[in-house]
C-alpha cells in the first residue's frame, strides 16, 4: 500500500488535490476537509494515502489526518459503503463529528448527510459501533508519552491530558503534517498549560 505521497502541491480543486512527486503528479481524491486544510500551490504537503484497487478502477485517496483515513478505512468495512459515498460522509461531516454521530448513534443526524437514508444510517452505526472507541482509546494512548513528559515537569495530570489532546485536535484540524505533528502538539500544549 502507499502509506503516504510527499511533494509540492500542485492544484486543488472540488475533492482534489494535485501533489508533484519529482517527475509524476499524483491525483489524490479528498475530502473538502483535507482540500481547505492545504497550503497555497508550491507548498511543500505529506498526504495520507489509500489506493482503492478494482478490475477497471485504481484511484489514489488522500487524507490531512490519520483520523480521517481510519474513519474512511472503517466506513468501507461496512456492507453498500463505498469510497465514493465515505468520502461524501466526510466531506458532509469533519470526522471528529462524525464520530460523535457514530457513537451517540445518532441516526437521525446520519440519515441526514447526502446520499443516506434511514436504513443505511442504521447499518452504519450496527456494523461500527464499538470500533470507533477501540480507536479512539488508541489514539490517545499515542499521546501517553507526551502527557508523561508534561507530569515530569511538575503539571497535573488531568489538565496535561486536556492540554494534549485540545492541541492534538487542533493540530489535525489545521493540517499539521504528520512528520511534525508530536513536537507540535507538545509545543501547543505547553504553551496551554503556560
Amino acid at each position: 500500500m502507499i502509506n503516504s505521497v510527499e511533494g509540492i502541491l500542485s492544484s486543488r480543486g472540488v475533492g482534489f488535490v494535485r501533489v508533484k512527486v519529482g517527475g509524476i503528479e499524483f491525483h489524490l481524491e479528498t475530502s473538502e476537509q483535507t482540500v481547505r486544510s492545504m497550503p497555497p500551490a508550491g507548498t511543500d504537503v505529506q498526504l495520507l494515502t489509500f489506493l482503492y484497487v478494482r478490475e477497471d478502477i485504481m484511484k489514489l485517496y488522500g487524507f490531512a489526518s490519520d483520523v480521517e483515513r481510519t474513519l474512511f478505512l472503517q466506513l468501507l468495512t461496512v456492507s453498500g459503503i463505498g469510497p465514493r459515498q465515505a468520502l461524501k460522509m466526510l466531506t458532509a461531516a469533519p470526522a471528529e463529528r462524525l464520530i460523535a454521530m457514530l457513537e451517540s448513534e445518532d441516526t437521525d443526524a446520519l440519515a441526514s448527510l447526502p446520499g443516506l437514508g434511514k436504513k443505511t444510517a442504521s447499518r452504519i452505526v450496527l456494523q461500527l459501533r464499538g470500533k470507533l472507541i477501540q480507536e479512539s482509546e488508541a489514539e490517545a494512548g499515542a499521546w501517553d508519552d507526551l502527557i508523561s513528559g508534561l507530569v515530569e515537569m511538575g503539571y497535573d495530570k488531568a489538565q496535561a491530558t486536556k492540554a494534549v489532546q485540545q492541541a492534538a485536535e487542533e493540530a489535525v484540524t489545521e493540517g499539521v503534517e504528520p512528520s511534525s505533528m508530536e513536537r507540535e502538539v507538545f509545543r501547543r500544549a505547553l504553551l496551554s498549560l503556560g
